[in-house]
């Protein structure tokens, strides 16, 4: 049988960390040296020191690391968590949270399905997770035992208050994890196991991240590119024992954004373009919606006598160029920019094949690579109405920072699909220009209209204090 590791990162939870002790201290059917428990303490003041000295009776197998705390008071989990890897001797390693409780048959059902030498990755179901302590009833677990835990867990999985955020996800999948696109963006350390090599390989945590938020996913990225598969795993849930959340709100908000973005620019891909401003567990339906956007369907092919006055005056004379939103191979020809950005799979294939002299990203525009000013100038199509208000913001400015000239082509009669029965026809709902016109506002930018070709404007956009 393989060996496992559970890795505890603690702070000043010494009640929480007793109860996670006492449950994995009840696992069954395991051979003598099969778990190993590694908890590193980030500079706690309570007496968690005790708590792990008195479980040492029932985990012989129990090692603990401390660190002293920043003078800052900085959380540094990534940190804790990988020297918790590196002290760590098992084949496998399971995170969990101060506070997650454990079935007696957790680490066994673990082992059993994370074999060494795949590269599978484990999403334990976790119940309680984002429980309120005060709107939830919790005077269960004064009686509560690592042999009734089992007993409560199944009772608590119809509870809509207590099950795992991901639930409705691992629903609609039935579980089945290769249909989703972002199956990464799941990975949540608070109970997840990996293959100790697998975690090695993938870089451990990232600890340059600061404050609260996605290091875990960061660390499931890196494993996803690696061929990782991922697996849920709610045979024998954890429950997670709901306690009050020490941050602030909107200082975790801005910290998980920061992290968020670094991972993008680490790899700058259309994947981790969007991750930051998509929170919670359908990310990847947000990526298959902007993957799935024919912008053809939804945009008239532009008038020729535009794209040539497109390329004499902008394109030709640029030594570096860029075309924005567009999935027309027509278009990609008539305005021969030496980059495009391709916002799907498709297209990046497609104008990979068809223009090999040329750089084409497979990104939205939202964060690029591109220095400022790197462009002479950059052409944005009818795509940025499509946009959810805050890509559509977050596409403008990145444009405005790496761009000298702004060129937006605007249509402003959207047109119908033409397979739509009469009847019942469908017109993709553009918004009106003002909606646009506030966006540069927002940005402290404004559109000049440089010339007209029937209903399209063609519109450069400037600085509104010029």
């Amino acid at each position: 049988m393989s060996t496992l590791s559970v890795i505890i990162p603690t702070y000043n939870r010494q009640d929480l960390l007793r109860c996670t002790l006492t449950h994995l201290a009840a696992q069954r059917e395991l051979a003598g040296d099969t778990l190993e428990v590694v908890i590193v303490d980030d500079g706690s003041t309570d007496q968690t020191a005790q708590v792990v000295d008195q479980a040492r009776a029932d985990l012989p197998n129990l090692t603990y690391l401390t660190l002293s705390r920043q003078q800052d008071n900085t959380r540094r989990v990534s940190r804790v968590r990988n020297l918790g890897v590196e002290e760590s001797s098992g084949d496998l390693v399971t995170f969990l949270d101060c506070g997650v409780l454990v079935p007696p048959l957790f680490v066994r059902n673990a082992i059993e399905k994370c074999p060494v030498e795949s590269q599978a990755v484990l999403l334990h179901y976790v119940l309680g997770l984002f429980t309120h302590p005060d709107v939830a009833d919790l005077r269960f677990l004064e009686s509560l035992t690592p042999e009734t835990l089992p007993e409560v867990t199944r009772n608590l999985s119809h509870d809509p208050l207590w099950l795992d955020a991901r639930h409705g996800l691992f629903d609609a999948v039935a579980d089945d994890l290769r249909t989703v696109s972002a199956p990464w963006a799941l990975c949540w350390t608070c109970a997840l196991t990996a293959p100790k090599a697998l975690i090695e390989e993938a870089g451990g945590f990232d600890e340059t991240y600061a404050g609260w938020g996605s290091e875990d996913t960061a660390l499931g990225y890196e494993m996803h590119r690696l061929g990782a598969t991922f697996a849920v795993e709610r045979e024998r849930p954890a429950l997670h024992v709901p306690h009050p959340r020490e941050k602030d709100p909107a200082k975790s908000e801005g910290s998980n954004f920061a992290n968020r973005l670094h991972l993008h620019q680490k790899h700058y891909q259309i994947e981790t373009e969007l991750y930051p401003y998509f929170s919670g567990p359908y990310y990847g339906q947000a990526l298959d919606r902007i993957d799935a956007l024919a912008l053809s369907v939804y945009t008239q092919p532009y008038p020729p006598a535009l794209l040539a006055c497109l390329a004499d005056r902008y394109v030709r004379p640029a030594d570096r160029s860029l075309l924005v939103g567009t999935d027309s191979t027509l278009t990609a020809s008539s305005l021969p920019t030496t980059h495009l950005l391709a916002h799907n799979r498709v297209t990046h294939r497609k104008f990979g094949t068809a223009f090999p002299d040329r750089t084409v990203e497979h990104l939205l525009g939202c964060h690029t690579p591109y220095a400022n000013l790197f462009f002479d100038v950059a052409i944005l199509t009818d795509m940025v109405p499509l946009l959810p208000p805050v890509l559509r913001r977050a596409l403008l400015r990145e444009l405005d920072r790496i761009t000298r000239t702004l060129i937006l082509v605007y249509t402003d009669e959207a047109p119908q699909l033409e397979y739509a029965p009469e009847s019942h026809a469908w017109g993709f709902d553009m918004p009106p220009w003002e909606e646009i016109e506030r966006a540069l506002a927002a940005l402290d930018l404004r559109a000049e209209e440089e010339a007209t070709f029937g209903p399209v404007r063609m519109l450069a956009v400037k600085s509104a204090t010029v």
